[in-house]
Protein backbone atom coordinates (compact mmCIF):
# COMPACT_ATOMS: atom_id res chain seq x y z
CA UNK A 1 0.00 0.00 0.00
CA UNK A 2 1.19 3.43 -1.14
CA UNK A 3 0.09 6.66 0.17
CA UNK A 4 -0.19 9.37 -2.80
CA UNK A 5 -0.85 12.75 -2.85
CA UNK A 6 -3.38 13.63 -5.40
CA UNK A 7 -5.37 16.60 -6.58
CA UNK A 8 -8.62 15.54 -5.65
CA UNK A 9 -10.26 18.91 -4.84
CA UNK A 10 -10.87 18.89 -8.25
CA UNK A 11 -14.25 17.39 -8.04
CA UNK A 12 -15.46 14.93 -10.64
CA UNK A 13 -18.65 17.28 -11.99
CA UNK A 14 -18.06 20.38 -10.12
CA UNK A 15 -14.19 22.08 -10.27
CA UNK A 16 -14.39 23.38 -6.48
CA UNK A 17 -11.71 25.04 -5.11
CA UNK A 18 -8.07 23.65 -5.02
CA UNK A 19 -5.85 26.01 -4.13
CA UNK A 20 -3.44 25.48 -1.67
CA UNK A 21 -6.50 24.81 0.84
CA UNK A 22 -5.58 20.95 1.60
CA UNK A 23 -3.93 18.61 -0.01
CA UNK A 24 -6.13 15.21 0.04
CA UNK A 25 -4.92 11.87 0.24
CA UNK A 26 -5.79 8.20 -1.31
CA UNK A 27 -4.72 4.92 0.32
CA UNK A 28 -4.18 2.51 -2.78
CA UNK A 29 -2.15 0.18 -3.84
CA UNK A 30 0.27 0.80 -5.64
CA UNK A 31 3.86 -1.01 -6.82
CA UNK A 32 5.67 2.27 -7.24
CA UNK A 33 6.34 5.06 -4.84
CA UNK A 34 4.84 8.34 -6.46
CA UNK A 35 7.13 11.45 -6.94
CA UNK A 36 4.63 13.84 -5.11
CA UNK A 37 5.01 10.89 -1.58
CA UNK A 38 9.18 11.90 -1.62
CA UNK A 39 7.91 15.60 -2.16
CA UNK A 40 5.47 16.14 0.64
CA UNK A 41 8.07 14.02 2.37
CA UNK A 42 11.22 15.64 2.18
CA UNK A 43 8.97 18.99 3.06
CA UNK A 44 8.19 17.97 5.95
CA UNK A 45 10.80 16.57 6.95
CA UNK A 46 12.63 19.99 5.97
CA UNK A 47 10.10 21.85 8.63
CA UNK A 48 10.70 19.05 11.41
CA UNK A 49 14.52 19.54 10.83
CA UNK A 50 14.06 23.28 11.52
CA UNK A 51 11.59 22.99 14.30
CA UNK A 52 14.31 21.07 15.67
CA UNK A 53 17.28 23.33 14.99
CA UNK A 54 15.38 26.14 16.29
CA UNK A 55 13.95 24.74 19.44
CA UNK A 56 17.72 23.64 20.31
CA UNK A 57 18.90 27.56 19.89
CA UNK A 58 19.11 29.91 23.14
CA UNK A 59 16.55 29.90 25.16
CA UNK A 60 13.71 28.10 23.01
CA UNK A 61 10.65 26.94 24.66
CA UNK A 62 9.71 23.71 22.64
CA UNK A 63 6.33 22.43 22.81
CA UNK A 64 3.70 19.45 21.21
CA UNK A 65 0.64 19.11 21.82
CA UNK A 66 -2.83 18.20 19.98
CA UNK A 67 -5.70 15.99 20.10
CA UNK A 68 -7.09 12.96 18.64
CA UNK A 69 -10.35 11.84 18.20
CA UNK A 70 -13.65 9.92 16.70
CA UNK A 71 -16.25 10.63 15.32
CA UNK A 72 -19.55 9.00 14.14
CA UNK A 73 -22.59 10.23 13.03
CA UNK A 74 -25.83 8.75 12.48
CA UNK A 75 -28.91 10.01 10.40
CA UNK A 76 -32.19 10.49 11.68
CA UNK A 77 -33.86 7.86 9.37
CA UNK A 78 -35.71 4.72 9.80
CA UNK A 79 -32.45 2.68 8.55
CA UNK A 80 -30.45 4.92 10.63
CA UNK A 81 -27.65 4.87 8.25
CA UNK A 82 -24.14 6.02 9.15
CA UNK A 83 -23.87 9.73 7.64
CA UNK A 84 -20.26 9.71 8.39
CA UNK A 85 -17.35 8.36 10.58
CA UNK A 86 -13.98 9.65 10.96
CA UNK A 87 -10.71 9.56 13.04
CA UNK A 88 -9.03 12.95 13.35
CA UNK A 89 -5.67 13.42 15.27
CA UNK A 90 -4.13 17.01 15.15
CA UNK A 91 -0.36 17.92 16.27
CA UNK A 92 0.92 21.16 16.90
CA UNK A 93 4.61 22.13 16.46
CA UNK A 94 5.23 25.22 18.56
CA UNK A 95 8.89 26.23 19.33
CA UNK A 96 9.86 29.79 20.26
CA UNK A 97 12.30 32.46 22.18
CA UNK A 98 12.25 35.57 23.17
CA UNK A 99 11.88 37.26 19.97
CA UNK A 100 10.81 34.32 17.53
CA UNK A 101 8.02 31.94 17.13
CA UNK A 102 7.74 28.71 14.59
CA UNK A 103 4.50 26.95 14.62
CA UNK A 104 3.28 24.04 12.25
CA UNK A 105 -0.08 22.29 12.91
CA UNK A 106 -0.59 19.51 10.74
CA UNK A 107 -3.76 18.30 10.57
CA UNK A 108 -5.15 14.17 9.48
CA UNK A 109 -8.13 12.56 9.24
CA UNK A 110 -9.22 9.19 8.18
CA UNK A 111 -12.68 8.60 6.51
CA UNK A 112 -14.43 5.51 6.51
CA UNK A 113 -17.27 5.99 3.59
CA UNK A 114 -20.01 4.10 3.91
CA UNK A 115 -19.78 1.53 1.09
CA UNK A 116 -16.35 1.53 0.27
CA UNK A 117 -14.00 -0.94 1.37
CA UNK A 118 -10.86 1.23 0.77
CA UNK A 119 -10.75 4.23 3.53
CA UNK A 120 -9.98 7.67 2.28
CA UNK A 121 -7.60 10.39 3.99
CA UNK A 122 -7.42 13.94 4.30
CA UNK A 123 -4.23 15.95 5.15
CA UNK A 124 -3.87 19.59 5.66
CA UNK A 125 -1.35 22.10 7.21
CA UNK A 126 -3.46 24.10 8.69
CA UNK A 127 -0.66 26.43 9.97
CA UNK A 128 2.86 26.90 9.16
CA UNK A 129 4.58 30.23 9.92
CA UNK A 130 7.31 32.05 11.23
CA UNK A 131 6.77 35.10 13.77
CA UNK A 132 8.35 37.85 15.36
CA UNK A 133 7.66 39.91 18.22
CA UNK A 134 8.49 43.14 20.32
CA UNK A 135 6.94 45.15 22.80
CA UNK A 136 5.16 47.24 20.77
CA UNK A 137 5.37 44.79 17.02
CA UNK A 138 4.17 41.49 15.51
CA UNK A 139 4.62 39.75 12.39
CA UNK A 140 3.86 36.43 11.23
CA UNK A 141 4.35 35.07 7.65
CA UNK A 142 3.27 32.17 6.22
CA UNK A 143 -0.17 29.49 6.62
CA UNK A 144 -2.14 31.02 10.03
CA UNK A 145 -5.05 31.24 11.19
CA UNK A 146 -6.74 35.44 11.17
CA UNK A 147 -9.05 35.97 14.21
CA UNK A 148 -11.95 37.88 14.61
CA UNK A 149 -11.68 41.29 16.23
CA UNK A 150 -15.36 40.95 17.32
CA UNK A 151 -16.52 38.24 20.22
CA UNK A 152 -19.90 38.08 18.29
CA UNK A 153 -18.34 37.59 14.45
CA UNK A 154 -20.15 34.55 13.00
CA UNK A 155 -17.98 31.55 12.08
CA UNK A 156 -17.63 31.06 8.42
CA UNK A 157 -18.65 34.62 7.48
CA UNK A 158 -15.08 35.91 7.99
CA UNK A 159 -13.20 37.25 4.45
CA UNK A 160 -9.43 37.04 5.50
CA UNK A 161 -9.98 33.01 6.03
CA UNK A 162 -11.59 29.96 3.39
CA UNK A 163 -13.41 27.40 5.62
CA UNK A 164 -13.74 23.71 4.51
CA UNK A 165 -18.18 22.83 4.18
CA UNK A 166 -17.58 19.94 2.07
CA UNK A 167 -19.62 18.28 4.01
CA UNK A 168 -21.11 21.56 5.41
CA UNK A 169 -22.23 21.46 9.10
CA UNK A 170 -21.23 17.47 10.04
CA UNK A 171 -17.79 18.42 10.78
CA UNK A 172 -16.70 19.48 13.87
CA UNK A 173 -16.49 23.67 14.35
CA UNK A 174 -12.65 23.41 15.16
CA UNK A 175 -11.88 21.47 12.30
CA UNK A 176 -13.27 24.66 9.34
CA UNK A 177 -10.86 26.83 9.61
CA UNK A 178 -8.45 26.03 7.25
CA UNK A 179 -5.54 28.43 7.44
CA UNK A 180 -4.51 31.19 4.98
CA UNK A 181 -1.02 31.83 3.40
CA UNK A 182 -0.62 35.88 4.60
CA UNK A 183 1.95 37.86 5.89
CA UNK A 184 0.35 39.86 9.09
CA UNK A 185 1.88 43.05 10.75
CA UNK A 186 0.56 44.24 13.78
CA UNK A 187 1.49 47.55 15.52
CA UNK A 188 0.47 47.96 19.27
CA UNK A 189 0.21 51.74 20.39
CA UNK A 190 -1.59 52.88 23.97
CA UNK A 191 -5.33 50.95 23.87
CA UNK A 192 -4.92 50.60 19.90
CA UNK A 193 -4.02 47.73 17.77
CA UNK A 194 -2.99 48.45 13.96
CA UNK A 195 -2.83 45.47 11.59
CA UNK A 196 -2.04 45.08 8.27
CA UNK A 197 -3.14 41.71 6.25
CA UNK A 198 -1.87 40.74 2.93
CA UNK A 199 -2.70 37.94 0.71
CA UNK A 200 -0.89 37.13 -2.19
CA UNK A 201 -3.03 33.97 -3.52
CA UNK A 202 -6.87 34.10 -2.93
CA UNK A 203 -7.86 30.85 -1.36
CA UNK A 204 -11.63 30.31 -1.52
CA UNK A 205 -13.63 28.32 0.95
CA UNK A 206 -14.56 24.35 -0.19
CA UNK A 207 -18.22 23.89 -1.21
CA UNK A 208 -20.01 20.43 -1.04
CA UNK A 209 -19.90 18.63 -4.73
CA UNK A 210 -23.48 19.19 -6.08
CA UNK A 211 -24.07 15.91 -6.33
CA UNK A 212 -23.30 15.23 -3.03
CA UNK A 213 -25.82 14.99 -0.04
CA UNK A 214 -24.72 18.56 1.50
CA UNK A 215 -25.11 20.40 -1.72
CA UNK A 216 -26.01 23.91 -0.61
CA UNK A 217 -26.09 25.70 -3.94
CA UNK A 218 -29.68 26.14 -5.13
CA UNK A 219 -29.27 24.87 -8.58
CA UNK A 220 -33.15 24.42 -9.68
CA UNK A 221 -33.29 28.48 -9.14
CA UNK A 222 -30.36 29.70 -10.53
CA UNK A 223 -30.60 27.49 -13.95
CA UNK A 224 -34.56 28.11 -13.85
CA UNK A 225 -34.10 24.32 -14.03
CA UNK A 226 -33.46 24.79 -17.72
CA UNK A 227 -32.00 20.97 -18.78
CA UNK A 228 -29.43 19.31 -17.74
CA UNK A 229 -26.63 21.97 -15.96
CA UNK A 230 -23.06 20.91 -17.97
CA UNK A 231 -20.07 21.89 -15.30
CA UNK A 232 -17.39 23.65 -16.78
CA UNK A 233 -13.84 24.34 -15.65
CA UNK A 234 -13.68 27.07 -13.07
CA UNK A 235 -12.92 30.60 -14.17
CA UNK A 236 -11.57 32.23 -11.01
CA UNK A 237 -9.63 35.51 -12.50
CA UNK A 238 -8.31 35.86 -8.87
CA UNK A 239 -4.79 36.93 -9.70
CA UNK A 240 -4.92 40.17 -7.66
CA UNK A 241 -3.45 40.24 -4.04
CA UNK A 242 -5.76 40.86 -1.22
CA UNK A 243 -4.76 43.23 1.51
CA UNK A 244 -7.00 44.44 4.82
CA UNK A 245 -6.09 46.94 7.29
CA UNK A 246 -7.43 46.81 10.74
CA UNK A 247 -7.78 48.86 13.62
CA UNK A 248 -9.01 48.14 17.42
CA UNK A 249 -9.49 50.43 20.36
CA UNK A 250 -9.96 48.93 23.79
CA UNK A 251 -9.57 52.32 26.07
CA UNK A 252 -12.54 51.54 27.62
CA UNK A 253 -13.40 48.89 29.87
CA UNK A 254 -17.35 48.82 28.34
CA UNK A 255 -16.61 49.61 25.16
CA UNK A 256 -14.65 48.31 22.36
CA UNK A 257 -14.28 49.62 18.63
CA UNK A 258 -13.07 48.10 15.58
CA UNK A 259 -12.82 48.86 11.90
CA UNK A 260 -11.41 46.86 8.80
CA UNK A 261 -11.03 48.02 5.39
CA UNK A 262 -10.36 44.78 2.79
CA UNK A 263 -9.59 44.93 -1.14
CA UNK A 264 -9.78 41.44 -2.14
CA UNK A 265 -12.70 39.18 -3.60
CA UNK A 266 -16.12 38.32 -2.16
CA UNK A 267 -16.05 35.11 -0.86
CA UNK A 268 -19.15 33.74 -2.36
CA UNK A 269 -18.59 32.06 -6.05
CA UNK A 270 -20.47 33.75 -8.99
CA UNK A 271 -21.88 31.08 -10.98
CA UNK A 272 -21.71 32.49 -14.39
CA UNK A 273 -24.65 30.62 -16.61
CA UNK A 274 -24.70 29.76 -20.68
CA UNK A 275 -28.19 27.96 -22.60
CA UNK A 276 -27.10 25.78 -24.75
CA UNK A 277 -29.08 24.69 -27.84
CA UNK A 278 -30.35 21.53 -29.23
CA UNK A 279 -28.29 21.18 -32.65
CA UNK A 280 -31.57 18.87 -34.27
CA UNK A 281 -34.11 21.45 -32.96
CA UNK A 282 -31.83 24.64 -32.23
CA UNK A 283 -34.06 24.95 -28.86
CA UNK A 284 -32.70 25.42 -25.37
CA UNK A 285 -31.76 21.88 -24.27
CA UNK A 286 -28.63 22.33 -21.38
CA UNK A 287 -27.40 25.11 -19.10
CA UNK A 288 -23.50 25.13 -18.97
CA UNK A 289 -22.04 26.57 -15.32
CA UNK A 290 -19.57 27.83 -14.31
CA UNK A 291 -17.68 29.89 -11.41
CA UNK A 292 -15.80 33.09 -11.17
CA UNK A 293 -14.82 35.19 -8.09
CA UNK A 294 -15.99 38.98 -7.77
CA UNK A 295 -13.77 41.53 -6.91
CA UNK A 296 -14.76 43.83 -4.09
CA UNK A 297 -13.97 46.08 -1.62
CA UNK A 298 -15.54 46.12 2.13
CA UNK A 299 -15.86 48.44 5.10
CA UNK A 300 -16.33 46.63 8.40
CA UNK A 301 -17.61 48.22 11.42
CA UNK A 302 -17.96 46.92 14.56
CA UNK A 303 -18.70 47.42 18.27
CA UNK A 304 -18.95 45.78 21.58
CA UNK A 305 -20.71 47.29 24.60
CA UNK A 306 -20.80 45.51 28.66
CA UNK A 307 -23.09 46.85 30.92
CA UNK A 308 -22.72 46.80 34.88
CA UNK A 309 -25.75 44.44 34.86
CA UNK A 310 -24.22 41.30 33.33
CA UNK A 311 -25.40 42.79 29.65
CA UNK A 312 -23.34 42.46 26.53
CA UNK A 313 -24.77 44.00 23.34
CA UNK A 314 -23.02 44.34 20.06
CA UNK A 315 -23.03 45.36 16.30
CA UNK A 316 -21.72 45.26 13.19
CA UNK A 317 -22.44 46.68 9.88
CA UNK A 318 -20.53 46.02 6.39
CA UNK A 319 -20.92 47.15 3.24
CA UNK A 320 -19.33 45.07 -0.04
CA UNK A 321 -19.07 47.14 -3.09
CA UNK A 322 -19.66 44.74 -5.44
CA UNK A 323 -21.11 40.91 -4.53
CA UNK A 324 -22.24 38.87 -7.66
CA UNK A 325 -26.19 38.17 -7.84
CA UNK A 326 -28.17 35.94 -9.68
CA UNK A 327 -31.11 36.89 -12.61
CA UNK A 328 -33.09 35.10 -14.47
CA UNK A 329 -36.11 36.35 -16.90
CA UNK A 330 -39.17 37.58 -15.27
CA UNK A 331 -41.16 36.37 -18.56
CA UNK A 332 -40.08 32.91 -17.86
CA UNK A 333 -40.88 32.81 -14.51
CA UNK A 334 -44.13 32.97 -14.83
CA UNK A 335 -47.32 32.20 -17.01
CA UNK A 336 -46.42 34.68 -19.98
CA UNK A 337 -46.64 33.08 -23.20
CA UNK A 338 -44.03 34.30 -25.58
CA UNK A 339 -43.61 32.91 -29.13
CA UNK A 340 -40.63 31.40 -30.60
CA UNK A 341 -38.67 34.20 -31.40
CA UNK A 342 -39.46 35.99 -28.28
CA UNK A 343 -38.19 32.98 -26.47
CA UNK A 344 -35.06 32.64 -27.94
CA UNK A 345 -34.37 36.54 -27.86
CA UNK A 346 -34.56 36.86 -24.44
CA UNK A 347 -32.84 33.52 -24.05
CA UNK A 348 -29.93 34.95 -26.07
CA UNK A 349 -29.82 38.99 -24.01
CA UNK A 350 -29.23 36.96 -20.76
CA UNK A 351 -26.75 34.57 -22.04
CA UNK A 352 -24.79 37.74 -22.70
CA UNK A 353 -24.58 38.94 -19.15
CA UNK A 354 -24.29 35.22 -17.88
CA UNK A 355 -27.38 35.62 -16.16
CA UNK A 356 -25.31 37.46 -13.61
CA UNK A 357 -25.28 40.78 -12.02
CA UNK A 358 -23.24 42.74 -9.50
CA UNK A 359 -24.64 44.54 -6.62
CA UNK A 360 -23.56 46.59 -3.65
CA UNK A 361 -24.70 44.76 -0.12
CA UNK A 362 -25.25 46.07 3.34
CA UNK A 363 -25.25 44.44 5.83
CA UNK A 364 -26.32 44.92 9.30
CA UNK A 365 -25.91 42.62 12.71
CA UNK A 366 -26.68 43.02 15.92
CA UNK A 367 -26.17 40.62 19.29
CA UNK A 368 -27.35 41.08 22.70
CA UNK A 369 -25.73 38.52 25.35
CA UNK A 370 -27.34 37.76 28.95
CA UNK A 371 -26.56 35.01 31.80
CA UNK A 372 -29.86 33.63 33.24
CA UNK A 373 -30.12 31.32 36.45
CA UNK A 374 -26.13 30.00 35.14
CA UNK A 375 -27.32 29.97 31.54
CA UNK A 376 -25.60 31.89 28.93
CA UNK A 377 -27.75 33.40 26.22
CA UNK A 378 -27.17 35.00 23.34
CA UNK A 379 -29.55 36.05 20.74
CA UNK A 380 -28.59 37.80 17.36
CA UNK A 381 -30.04 39.35 14.40
CA UNK A 382 -29.04 39.71 11.10
CA UNK A 383 -30.47 41.76 7.68
CA UNK A 384 -28.83 41.92 4.27
CA UNK A 385 -29.75 44.69 1.75
CA UNK A 386 -29.12 44.23 -2.08
CA UNK A 387 -28.14 47.92 -3.55
CA UNK A 388 -28.74 46.88 -6.69
CA UNK A 389 -32.19 44.87 -7.09
CA UNK A 390 -34.10 44.48 -9.85
CA UNK A 391 -37.64 42.26 -10.71
CA UNK A 392 -34.85 39.67 -12.38
CA UNK A 393 -32.90 39.19 -9.02
CA UNK A 394 -33.58 35.94 -7.77
CA UNK A 395 -31.67 36.89 -4.19
CA UNK A 396 -34.22 38.92 -2.52
CA UNK A 397 -34.06 42.41 -1.32
CA UNK A 398 -33.96 41.57 2.12
CA UNK A 399 -32.79 38.67 3.16
CA UNK A 400 -33.21 38.43 7.28
CA UNK A 401 -32.10 35.74 9.75
CA UNK A 402 -32.09 34.74 13.70
CA UNK A 403 -29.35 33.22 15.39
CA UNK A 404 -29.30 31.75 19.07
CA UNK A 405 -26.55 30.33 21.04
CA UNK A 406 -27.01 28.92 24.70
CA UNK A 407 -24.87 27.47 26.76
CA UNK A 408 -24.37 26.08 30.37
CA UNK A 409 -22.11 24.25 32.60
CA UNK A 410 -22.34 22.02 35.55
CA UNK A 411 -20.74 19.71 37.71
CA UNK A 412 -17.40 21.93 38.74
CA UNK A 413 -17.34 22.36 34.57
CA UNK A 414 -17.13 19.08 34.00
CA UNK A 415 -20.61 18.59 31.69
CA UNK A 416 -20.42 21.66 29.00
CA UNK A 417 -24.36 21.97 27.75
CA UNK A 418 -24.81 23.87 23.93
CA UNK A 419 -27.61 25.33 21.84
CA UNK A 420 -27.21 26.45 19.01
CA UNK A 421 -29.66 27.31 16.34
CA UNK A 422 -30.33 29.59 13.47
CA UNK A 423 -33.82 30.67 11.71
CA UNK A 424 -33.80 31.93 8.43
CA UNK A 425 -36.52 34.23 7.63
CA UNK A 426 -37.37 34.77 4.57
CA UNK A 427 -37.44 30.76 3.87
CA UNK A 428 -39.10 29.81 7.13
CA UNK A 429 -36.28 27.13 7.45
CA UNK A 430 -33.83 26.26 10.61
CA UNK A 431 -30.93 24.84 11.84
CA UNK A 432 -30.78 23.19 15.14
CA UNK A 433 -27.98 21.80 17.47
CA UNK A 434 -27.83 20.95 20.77
CA UNK A 435 -24.84 19.26 22.68
CA UNK A 436 -23.18 17.49 25.57
CA UNK A 437 -19.82 17.31 26.75
CA UNK A 438 -18.53 15.66 29.46
CA UNK A 439 -14.78 15.56 30.41
CA UNK A 440 -14.15 11.94 31.64
CA UNK A 441 -10.89 12.83 32.91
CA UNK A 442 -8.26 15.15 32.63
CA UNK A 443 -7.32 15.37 29.02
CA UNK A 444 -10.39 13.11 27.99
CA UNK A 445 -13.92 14.75 26.38
CA UNK A 446 -17.12 12.86 25.74
CA UNK A 447 -19.70 14.40 23.19
CA UNK A 448 -22.79 13.47 22.33
CA UNK A 449 -25.18 16.24 19.94
CA UNK A 450 -27.66 15.83 17.20
CA UNK A 451 -28.44 18.35 14.43
CA UNK A 452 -31.96 19.23 12.86
CA UNK A 453 -32.65 20.71 9.28
CA UNK A 454 -36.06 21.90 9.38
CA UNK A 455 -38.14 23.57 7.28
CA UNK A 456 -40.81 23.32 4.14
CA UNK A 457 -39.29 23.34 0.62
CA UNK A 458 -38.79 26.76 -0.61
CA UNK A 459 -39.74 27.96 -4.05
CA UNK A 460 -38.43 27.05 -6.99
CA UNK A 461 -36.43 30.41 -7.88
CA UNK A 462 -35.80 30.17 -4.78
CA UNK A 463 -31.83 31.19 -4.59
CA UNK A 464 -30.56 31.59 -1.01
CA UNK A 465 -29.18 28.93 1.72
CA UNK A 466 -32.00 26.73 2.62
CA UNK A 467 -31.73 24.12 5.34
CA UNK A 468 -35.53 22.90 4.15
CA UNK A 469 -33.98 20.08 1.18
CA UNK A 470 -31.52 18.36 4.13
CA UNK A 471 -34.27 17.42 5.88
CA UNK A 472 -32.91 13.71 5.44
CA UNK A 473 -29.32 14.98 6.69
CA UNK A 474 -30.42 15.42 10.08
CA UNK A 475 -28.29 13.31 12.43
CA UNK A 476 -27.06 12.50 15.82
CA UNK A 477 -23.32 12.02 16.60
CA UNK A 478 -20.16 10.81 19.40
CA UNK A 479 -17.40 12.15 19.39
CA UNK A 480 -14.20 11.03 22.03
CA UNK A 481 -11.41 12.99 21.85
CA UNK A 482 -8.14 12.83 23.83
CA UNK A 483 -5.78 15.36 24.16
CA UNK A 484 -2.05 16.09 24.71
Amino acid sequence: MVICIHNSLKLRNFPFINNLISVPLSIVPHKKLCMCRAAAVLSLSFVFFFLGAFGSTGNAQTSFTGFLRHETGVQHTRSQDVLFSRNIIQAVFSSENEDWTIQLTPWLAQRNPSGEAIPAADLRIREAYVGWESFTWQIRAGRQFIPSLSSFADPGSDFFVPYDFSEFLSRDPSDIDLGVNALRVQHYRLNNTFELIAIPVFQPSTLPDIESRWNIIPLDAITGGVGQPVIEESNRDTDRLQFGLRWSNRTWLKWDFNATLYSGYYPQPAFRKEVLYADNTGLPSDIALSQSYVNSTVILLETEYRSNRNWVSGAALTYWSDTPTDTFPVALRSDTTLTLNQLLETIESYNQTAFTRSSGLFQAAFFVQKTLMGTQFRLGYTAQLLENHQKDTLQDFLFQSISLNASRQELNDYLQMLLLGRFNINGRDAWVSPQLTYTVFDGVALSAGSQFFIGTEPDPFYAHLSFAPLRQNSFSYLKLTAYW
